[in-house]
């Protein structure tokens, strides 16, 4: 019995392989030897080391959608800034204990939405930032009303990157 392993021997017939000394019509015989195993782990290991820590990188990108866009932009780039680097990090730390495969597995499909939701935070700052350019020196001269827009905007982009995450 082997458990968790699989494995098959093969024997194939190639037809016209060349080699020094043969003619072309020359079979070449050979074995093929494939084996699989099945590496199975307790499922709350994998979310516990894999899918909760970019949730939690992912927090402090979620409640910077919620401060003001014109006056705290400087604390909500640093918040962005420092939840892509630190999910950098993770990602290539997570990636070097994994071995490398031709598809993408629901851990890559998962950091790669949290990707995307954090840079669409730094991407809608960066637009408020461009847009508004001249206020951001003195916030408290723009209109109390533009503000309110601005900021109600912002949770609205926050929440629906964050639907678009389970979506």
């Amino acid at each position: 019995d082997l458990g968790n392993c699989g494995a098959s021997v093969d024997i194939r017939t190639m037809p016209g392989a060349v080699k020094i000394g043969m003619s072309k019509e020359s079979n070449v015989t050979f074995s093929t030897f494939t084996y699989t195993i099945q590496v199975l782990r307790p499922p709350a290991q994998g979310i516990i080391t894999a899918f909760i820590p970019p949730a939690i990188m992912m927090a402090p990108a979620m409640y910077s959608y919620m401060l003001d866009p014109l006056g705290q932009w400087t604390i909500r780039l640093s918040l962005g800034g420092s939840a892509i680097m630190s999910l950098v990090f993770f990602h290539s730390s997570m990636a070097k204990q994994m071995p490398i495969l031709d598809y993408l597995t629901a851990f890559d499909k998962y950091v790669y939405c949290v990707y995307l939701f954090i840079f669409s935070n730094l991407v809608a700052l960066i637009s408020i930032v461009v847009f508004f350019r001249d206020q951001l020196e003195a916030p408290e001269s723009v209109p109390f009303e533009l503000r309110e827009h601005v900021l109600g905007i912002s949770m609205r982009t926050g929440a629906y990157a964050f639907v678009s995450l389970f979506v």
